[in-house]
């Protein structure tokens, strides 16, 4: 384990009273960082995949999140 997490470890234990109380807010703080994350990496993935769906002959405009034709050729 390393120094900062035993830093915050001893931190939480001794701010929260007790080991049950420690470990559920060690758990909380896993479960929001993981959710955070997780949209996170959600959001920049949907975004990608839009840009990378659009056929060759069409533009992605990222402001609308939407493929355009191109004009000429």
């Amino acid at each position: 384990m390393s120094k900062l997490a035993r830093g915050v470890a001893t931190i939480i234990l001794s701010r929260s009273g007790g080991l049950e109380k420690a470990t559920l807010v060690g758990m909380t703080l896993v479960t929001t960082t993981t959710i955070l994350l997780w949209g996170w990496t959600a959001a920049r993935s949907s975004q990608y995949v839009t840009q990378y769906s659009c056929a060759k002959t069409q533009v992605f405009r990222a402001s609308d999140r939407k493929c355009y034709l191109l004009q000429g050729e």
